[in-house]
């Protein structure tokens, strides 16, 4: 039985001393003061004054957790014993020490849960995107000691856009030595502005990064500005430096705009001349007026050849000091009176310069009172080597003296006769990794031995007993330890002692240079040829995990920030500081709790740092690949020697190439400094292309010319083509007048024959005819080709697209195909990876046209669509079984709708449509009825809406005339399984038109798109009713266009829905036709359908000159036989309007400048 002292709190700790009386010799316990899942855990264990093995058991014990250790030490020597934690759970937990034998006692404390989260770090392969562009990234996770990190919690990225949407969410990710890499493909049109990457730690924000979206141009050349830091006003003048080069290294030649502002008010301006691309003019300080602000230089450099510009600035400040003195308050440790030492203080220009080595520097000495002046001069680095000397004073104060300026500072000498005092010091000035540091311990009281403990990244990284040789007593002693790698960037040294039944302990801390413990190097040549294959060899620790980047240089230009920062990463690694308590205990500035049953002097004896004295031929190639990042790339080094081959793009640039290394044992590299490549040809011309370009138009191509050869060239630039023709890529040629687009599918079951004759006039544009034929074996074939060939959706449509409601072609189409191919059990993985990527493109565009109410509208500004909203949300519901949808979006989305409910149960349309003009109210209410029933995670959230808007339905469809209105209500009644759908069925078929064995509805006596739109909702109604429905497939066949779509946005959707709905219940099969196309007698093609199927689902193009065709079908079975053809004419719509103009005088022809010797701009005049 025990008795124990009073408890002490300390930090929420309970640290226990024992007396001295209880127990023979003493024990002593260090621990870090917190505890982390999926770590070690070190505990040291020292016994002294005892002559005799100790057996001490140490239990750590927290929620479900239960582990101990025991311990047999030697006589006054000591043990580190280590935990390993697994995914231990957040709570209480606490240390117990219990001594057997040797030495008897028991103690314990209570110990700090802390989440050891990694440390998360995003790269990007850019800042700064393009619409259309695809975000490359990595996600970085790494321990304390930078090793890969054993991640248990669930890992989750999200993208989200400039209106806090989130575009793509990266679930269940699962990491490859600590990396995830992921992309997102952004569509042609979405929301510009700042976006974010952010990663998730079980719903936890880790890290994120923000990246920009928006339409740029690369800048052809880059912008150095050299101005001071600081200018002085008694300077005369200061100079601005301008050096303005292409991103391949030339220079330019043009003009420079020097400016300098100070708030709104312009204090100088000047416009020179470039020199070789180099510009230094000499400012008068005066210009910058007396006032101290910050004043800003912005310099414009216009390039002559290229016409472009580029602007950057810098900030400068007045200041009334020429110089700097820098001198640090130092101690040094004294063993006699004579004992010399160097200081060395360190003179500089304001803006940072070192002043001159045959500069006089005055210096003067005072010790208590007696002062002493000298004169000395500076080395290359401004400082001034001050010889001193140790005197019985307790301070030595130094004054530096340089031309107007006057610093002092002082030096405090530490005596190791002082009574009371002591400490332990780095006497080592900048220590270093794997290089031993001395450390000297002085103590007013003698030791014999002592412990040292140093804590590096919040544990126990070094323990040693250290004896004094021969068994002597000293009162100073220097020892030496070699810092490791974990000790890196800033580690603490506890040391102590015990002398008379008292703990005498000493600490403090040192830093060390950030550096990694792996290494990566990247070796490449410095200039190639564009377009030709790069060599990139790394050197890095084998078996290490190697991720690349190499970016266009033109980009960083204009936004860095993607790339990861190694000044950040060991900056993460520092501890955090432990808190002040009034009361202190041994090893607490450490982040150590300690157990003993020692008495300790309980005022603070953390010394300071030591002192520092020294402060820290052949063809043509043509260029066509301008991407502007080649290099995203990862390897597994298994020898730590790895050559890579990528094929660098054809851009005339500097490539920026960086990359890290992850070893399981050795952690974390990064590149110290970015590998730069070269692109670049001696002889190069740059083409400016226009957007598009009309058949018979001539146009002017402006041609640049760059020639770096030693010699003058004759050159004549010219196009050619083999064909004589000239492809624009990705510029187009378009043909004159209006485009007109004629289509006929013919749905075939069995024997059939038919000729059909192409209605194609006379007055048409010459050449510009497209006939196209193609069978598909399934109603679904054309689209689904035009998804799996990669083509652009937009050919779904022919009407224009772009606002908020057509732009969901591209999402209803894909949304179709996939729940097409999962009712059909389709295992076609690259035609569903295609329709997803496209669904997602859509998601994107059509959250440009969100409102900040949570609506849609045409053109994303209020006032917001009811009807449109509902229509968007019901594809969204639809498409999250596939791609990553916001629920936000939809959850503000319905309760947008609820509030435009009105007290008859109807919605309000406060909005307008493009495609779908005079909505009336009914039309509404069924699609906002719809989005409602749809969704069933919020059907009973919103009971009440769905009753109200049912009853409002059923009070108005009877009387109601618009049948797009009554086509809505009979699909939502059959949602809900309401009895009126059959009456309301019964009132449609009176309504329906019939011919050639087709069936379908209009909503006007005059054919109209929209009738797809009805009849399409009306045949989905049915098929739900197990009714007859060919007929009324065979119409909507007819009226789909080339590609599978129709003639407008909502036509699409709705056909194309019926049409799959129909495809997935009535599948085709036992097909055995055998189709003929004739033209005039002439056999144009075959098709086998079935089995051993032969040219099914391509597209066929037929002679221009072709107007009539026959098909004969012989067999069996179903298949679709379309015709698609185009032409354009010249003749008018009668949809003219007026456009006022007014036409102004061309300005003069361009200029070509002479200064620019290597360069040359002309103009190529080319017909079309």
């Amino acid at each position: 039985m025990f008795q124990f002292s009073v408890l002490l709190p300390i930090l929420g700790l309970v640290i226990f001393t024992a007396s001295p009386a209880q127990a023979q010799g003493f024990y002593t316990i260090t621990a870090p003061e917190y505890i982390k899942p999926n770590s070690e855990y070190r505990v040291h264990v020292g016994v002294a004054n005892v002559y005799q093995n100790s057996k001490i058991k140490l239990t750590l014990k927290g929620p479900l957790f239960n582990k101990f250790t025991e311990l047999t030490i030697p006589p006054n020597s000591d043990k580190t014993a280590t935990f390993q934690l697994g995914d231990i759970q957040n709570g209480d937990f606490s240390l117990e020490a219990q001594g057997l034998s040797g030495i008897v006692f028991q103690n314990s404390t209570n110990l700090i849960f802390e989440n050891n989260l990694p440390a998360v770090y995003l790269q990007t392969d850019k800042s700064l995107y393009r619409h259309g562009d695809t975000i490359q990234f990595r996600v970085i996770f790494l321990d304390q000691y930078l090793l890969p990190a054993n991640v248990n919690e669930p890992i989750s990225i999200m993208i989200k856009d400039a209106q806090n949407n989130t575009i793509q969410s990266f679930d269940n990710i699962t990491l490859n030595t600590g990396v995830f890499k992921g992309k997102l493909k952004l569509a042609e049109l979405v929301v510009s502005g700042e976006w974010s990457v952010a990663a998730f730690l079980d719903k936890t924000p880790v890290a994120s990064k923000t990246i920009e979206v928006r339409e740029y141009e690369l800048p052809l050349f880059e912008v150095d500005l050299d101005v001071p830091i600081y200018v002085n006003y008694k300077a005369k003048e200061f100079a601005v430096k301008v050096y303005a080069h292409y991103t391949f290294g030339k220079p330019i030649f043009g003009t420079c705009l020097i400016k300098l502002n100070a708030s709104t008010t312009t204090l100088f301006e000047r416009e020179l001349n470039l020199s070789d691309g180099q510009l230094e003019i000499s400012i008068p300080t005066k210009d910058l007026g007396r006032r101290i602000r910050p004043i800003e230089v912005r310099v414009t450099v216009v390039d002559h050849v290229t016409q472009t510009d580029r602007t950057v600035s810098k900030i400068i400040s007045l200041s009334l000091n020429m110089y700097e003195i820098e001198m640090a308050d130092v101690q040094k440790e004294c063993f006699s009176g004579n004992d010399k030492f160097i200081y060395s203080p360190r003179i500089s220009h304001i803006i940072g310069k070192p002043i001159d080595i045959d500069e006089e520097v005055y210096v003067k000495i005072k010790k208590g009172e007696t002062e002493t002046t000298d004169y000395t001069y500076p080395d290359e680095n401004g400082r001034v080597r001050v010889e001193l000397e140790c005197s019985n004073d307790p301070k030595i104060t130094v004054t530096i003296k340089y031309k107007n300026e006057e610093k002092s500072s002082e030096i405090e000498l530490y005596h190791r006769s002082d009574s009371g005092q002591g400490g332990v010091f780095v006497k080592t000035q900048f220590p270093e990794v794997d290089t031993p540091m001395e450390v000297r311990l002085i103590s007013p009281e003698p030791f014999s031995s002592f412990v040292c403990v140093i804590v590096g990244r919040g544990n126990i990284v070094y323990n040693n007993k250290i004896r004094i040789p021969n068994g002597r007593s000293e009162t100073a002693y220097t020892f030496s330890i070699t810092p490791t790698h974990e000790m890196i960037p800033e580690a603490h040294i506890f040391v102590y002692f015990f002398n008379a039944g008292k703990m005498i302990y000493y600490e403090t801390k040192f830093t060390l240079p950030n550096q990694f413990r792996n290494s990566i190097s990247i070796d490449m040549p410095e200039t190639v040829k564009p377009g030709s294959f790069v060599s990139l060899v790394v050197e890095t620790d084998p078996e290490s995990y190697v991720c690349l980047l190499g970016v266009d240089k033109s980009v960083i230009l204009l936004k860095s920030g993607n790339d990861l920062d190694a000044k950040q990463i060991f900056e993460n690694l520092k501890t955090k500081d432990t808190k002040v308590s009034r009361t202190y205990t041994p090893g607490e500035s450490a982040g150590l709790i300690t157990m003993t049953n020692a008495q300790h002097n309980l005022e603070s004896a953390v010394a300071k740092p030591d002192g520092v004295l020294v402060g820290r031929g052949s063809k043509p190639k043509v260029r066509q690949n301008f991407h502007e990042v080649f290099a995203f790339t990862e390897i597994m080094s298994d020898d730590g020697q790895s050559e890579i081959q990528e094929k660098i793009p054809d851009t005339i640039t500097t490539w920026v190439v960086t990359g890290f290394s992850i070893n399981p044992k050795t952690g974390f590299a990064l590149t110290t400094t970015p590998t730069e490549i070269k692109t670049f040809l001696n002889f190069f011309v740059t083409v400016k292309l226009p957007q598009s370009v009309k058949l018979g138009e001539i146009i002017d191509l402006e041609v640049t010319a760059f020639n770096y050869l030693r010699s003058n060239v004759n050159a004549s630039i010219s196009m050619e083509s083999e064909k004589g023709q000239f492809e624009f890529l990705p510029n187009y040629v378009v043909y004159e007048g209006t485009t007109v687009w004629n289509n006929e599918d013919f749905f075939i079951s069995g024997e059939e024959s038919k000729i059909y004759r192409l209605s194609i006039p006379l007055n048409i544009v010459l050449g510009s005819e497209h006939i196209e034929i193609s069978v598909m074996d399934f109603i679904m074939g054309s689209m689904l080709n035009l998804i799996n060939s990669g083509e652009n959706l937009d050919n779904l449509i022919h009407s224009p697209y772009g606002c908020g409601e057509q732009n969901m072609f591209t999402m209803v189409p894909n949304l179709m195909v996939l729940k097409y191919l999962q009712s059909t059990d389709n295992t076609n993985k690259a035609l569903k990876d295609k329709a997803i990527s496209y669904l997602q493109t859509g998601y994107q565009r059509q959250l440009s046209y969100k409102v900040n109410d949570h609506s849609f509208s045409t053109w994303g500004a209020a006032p917001g669509i009811t009807w449109l909203t509902a229509y968007v949300l019901r594809i969204f519901m639809e498409a999250k079984s596939y791609i990553y949808i916001d629920e936000n979006i939809i959850k503000n989305g319905l309760e947008f709708l609820r509030k435009k409910q009105e007290a008859d149960g109807g919605f309000r349309e406060d909005g307008r449509l493009y495609d779908f003009a005079n909505l009336n109210k009914l039309s509404v209410t069924a699609t906002a009825l719809l989005a409602f029933l749809e969704n069933t995670q919020y059907k009973n959230q919103y009971k009440d809406v769905i009753d109200k808007a049912t009853k409002y339905v059923r009070n108005n469809v009877k009387q109601n005339t618009d049948m797009r209105a009554s086509a809505l209500c009979l699909y939502a009644l059959q949602v809900i399984g309401d009895p009126m759908v059959g009456e309301l069925l019964d009132i449609i078929e009176t309504k329906a038109y019939t011919g050639n064995g087709q069936k379908w509805w209009q909503n006007t006596p005059t054919p109209a798109n929209i009738d797809v739109y009805i009849t399409g909702y009306i045949v989905m109604t049915l098929l739900e009713l197990k009714k007859p429905v060919t007929p009324i497939i065979k119409w909507i066949v007819s009226k789909r266009n080339s590609n599978g779509g129709f003639a407008s946005t909502f036509e699409t959707e709705a056909g194309m829905r019926a049409l799959s709905m129909y495809a997935t219940k009535f599948k085709e099969q036992g097909n055995n036709l055998d189709i003929d196309v004739r033209s005039q007698g002439q056999l144009l093609q075959s098709f086998k359908v079935g089995v051993n199927s032969k040219n099914i689902n391509k597209k066929f193009e037929l002679p221009r000159e072709t107007r009539e065709l026959q098909f004969t079908a012989t067999g069996n079975g179903k298949a679709t036989f379309q015709i698609s053809y185009s032409y354009n004419t010249l003749e008018t719509n009668n949809r003219d309007f007026n456009v006022n103009y007014t036409v102004l005088t061309p300005p003069g022809p361009r200029k070509i400048y002479k200064s620019a010797p290597n360069l040359f701009l002309t103009q190529l005049s080319v017909q079309v």
